[in-house]
């Protein structure tokens, strides 16, 4: 039975089969598929946690809304603020804790042992292992939300997502105060972060994006045109405040 006390882990790892450790400069490389007995939520134990693991968690909530659930990410965005500074204990939060689980399962029961490897819940986690070796200060959703938005601004440079749908996402991310840049992530680093991609999704990249919100398609190469056309937009939210609409 597990017992999760974290966000990240009350919507996200510990309602997952997958046990892992890090190996050899990759993350997760070695592990088990292990279905607990039954997990237990309480989301009072969030009320113990600092707002950058609150926001840690969010970063997992707001990946699964992008990927499989439009009202869930619509959610996320009307209280975005609201959400950190009450610790989910609300009703917006629980709601939010109940559908990030939902669409999580709903997305991992049917391929509970990956033998299809195209997987929305994939998304944000191409680029983000490389990130948290790399880039050690960073916490887990911080990664992630670093890999969603180069993989939002990739969806929109590939044509697949529109530009309002992009800004619209990066908006989202910055109110949860989530990273959308930071100096020393390069287009080297992003070859990297496929370079290992494929090597755990059968040799080809299988690469979620965005075709709209809430709906994803699968990519299997990048240029890097098109990736140091993604890493300039991303970088151009570096100096937008919170809450700002990009110009």
């Amino acid at each position: 039975m597990r017992l999760p006390t974290t966000l990240l882990a009350e919507i996200d790892a510990g309602i997952g089969i997958k046990t892992g450790v890090n190996f050899r400069q990759s993350k997760s490389r070695l592990g088990t598929f292990s279905a607990p007995y039954a997990v237990v939520v309480d989301p009072s134990f969030l009320s113990t946690l600092s707002d950058r693991q609150i926001r840690n968690g969010l970063s997992e909530a707001l990946k699964i809304g992008l990927a499989a659930d439009r009202p869930l990410f619509d959610l996320i965005e009307e209280h975005a603020r609201y959400l950190v500074r009450i610790k989910l204990q609300c009703e917006q939060g629980t709601d939010l804790i109940c559908r990030s689980i939902r669409a999580m399962l709903l997305e991992l029961s049917p391929n509970l042992h990956e033998r299809a490897l195209e997987r929305p819940p994939d998304y944000g986690h191409t680029f983000s292992p490389i990130f948290e070796f790399e880039l050690s200060d960073l916490e887990h959703g911080e990664a992630v939300a670093l890999d969603m938005a180069i993989s939002t601004a990739l969806a929109m440079v590939l044509g697949a997502l529109d530009t309002a749908d992009a800004e619209q996402i990066l908006v989202t991310q910055r109110d949860l105060g989530l990273p959308v840049s930071r100096p020393g992530v390069s287009t080297d680093m992003l070859l990297r972060g496929i370079h290992d991609a494929k090597k755990h999704r059968g040799g080809r990249l299988r690469m979620p994006i965005l075709c709209e919100i809430g709906q994803t398609m699968f990519i299997d190469e990048i240029s890097e045109p098109q990736m140091d056309e993604a890493l300039t937009f991303v970088s151009s939210w570096s100096s937008v405040k919170p809450g700002v609409q990009h110009a």
